[in-house]
């Protein structure tokens, strides 16, 4: 038999709601299936890997930051839910380079490229902020989703960061950054920058064809973690700490393997960030002592003011040893995966916070584990080398 092309089956149809997907968000803010409320998202649908990755894109939805550029995908789901919400909760989302904000002539017709930010719309004001908090998320992932097996699992709010942005502002002039190194894929066909599974999803002629390929003399926003943060600091951190006349604290939250590269970053010019970092506290991200912990003054610095919540089932804030010799390894109270720890612990993180305010000048105790470090169950995976996270140039 002849083969013709024609016979192969064509990309699924794409769906732009919640409801289209034959989902809602119950009361419980979960999502859960209209036919039975009672089940929640169903990840294996379909028996065809394609119509599986698909359906889940537009499951876990598209954002449209750059509003007025036509898109071939529909702009829905969790992700739209879980912006529409943190617009609610006072988050402006901005675009890094800045010098291109707001040019729609330029947008359209430049390869100018821009990566998403989300903030807090009163970090200048120096009767509403006094303490600044960046949130460095995992590689690859959408900034403002955490884990999407808890938003499946436990509601949008604990998927998400809303959870984490909504305790934050609730507290005494707290504001929230969150960086973006996830997105970092350039779409010529959105014109805007995405992770690597909404660019793996992106529409084909046929469900068999091969993943669209990569720009290939450009085909990142930026072209590492570390250009990403250097361009945020500049552009963003530094201009508030230095307009906000109340000088506000820098304290930092990374999760995973956003953990080695903002260590590397904050290192690099430890002598002009160290003056106002407050904390930096790490989320199960992996450490290489010897290559990772490299400033004396910076290492000082961790040694009495940072902390590294771990998967571990001890009671939660228990001193654990992880990596011989490095200290202030902590339990986040569960043996979970990976990425759920910062939901675990990111009430205690404030808490900790809040405490380093109202006492400027404390540092924690010598780190006396009460335990070394037991192995992660096979199925939680971590990459140990200490390298970038995979796909960056």
């Amino acid at each position: 038999m002849a083969f013709r092309r024609v016979d192969l089956p064509n990309d699924p149809d794409r769906s732009s709601s919640l409801e289209e997907l034959g989902y809602f968000i119950d009361k419980n803010d979960k999502i859960a299936r209209i036919d039975d409320p009672s089940k929640g998202y169903h990840f294996k649908a379909n028996k065809n890997p394609r119509y599986v990755q698909t359906r889940h894109e537009d499951f876990e939805g598209k954002s449209d930051f750059l509003q007025g550029l036509p898109l071939t995908l529909p702009t829905a789901a969790c992700r739209r839910v879980v912006e529409e919400r943190l617009l609610a909760e006072n988050i402006l989302i901005g675009h890094i380079p800045l010098a291109a904000a707001g040019d729609e002539a330029f947008l359209q017709t430049s390869d100018k490229r821009q990566a998403p930010i989300f903030f807090s719309n009163f970090i200048s004001y120096p009767e509403k902020c006094e303490r600044l908090i960046l949130l460095v998320g995992t590689a690859n992932h959408d900034p403002h989703i955490i884990s999407h097996n808890i938003l499946d699992n436990h509601g949008i709010n604990a998927g998400s960061v809303l959870g984490f942005v909504k305790d934050a502002h609730a507290r005494d002039r707290m504001g929230v950054i969150i960086a973006n190194t996830g997105q970092c894929v350039w779409s010529k066909t959105l014109r805007k920058a995405v992770t690597y599974a909404t660019y793996d999803a992106l529409p084909r002629d046929k469900a068999t064809d091969p993943s669209p390929m990569l720009d290939q003399e450009n085909p990142y926003v930026f072209g590492s973690p570390m250009e990403h943060l250097s361009v945020l600091f500049g552009e963003l951190v530094l201009p508030t700490m230095s307009h906000n006349r109340n000088h506000p604290k820098l304290y930092i939250i990374c999760i995973n393997d956003a953990v080695h590269d903002v260590l590397k970053f904050m290192q690099s010019k430890w002598s002009e960030y160290g003056k106002f970092t407050a904390a930096i506290v790490a989320c199960n991200g992996t450490i290489d002592k010897n290559t990772d912990m490299y400033d004396p003054g910076f290492v000082k610095f961790w040694s009495e003011r940072c902390k590294h919540y771990w998967t571990d089932a001890l009671p939660l804030d228990t001193p654990i040893e992880v990596v011989s010799d490095l200290p202030n390894y902590f339990s986040s109270g569960a043996v979970e995966k990976r990425q759920n720890v910062f939901y675990q612990v990111y009430e205690t993180v404030l808490n900790y916070f809040d405490h380093l305010h109202a006492n400027p000048s404390f540092k924690l105790p010598p780190f006396v584990p009460v335990q070394t470090f037991n192995d992660l169950d096979d199925g939680d995976t971590q990459n140990t080398d200490g390298g970038a996270a995979e796909g960056w140039a």
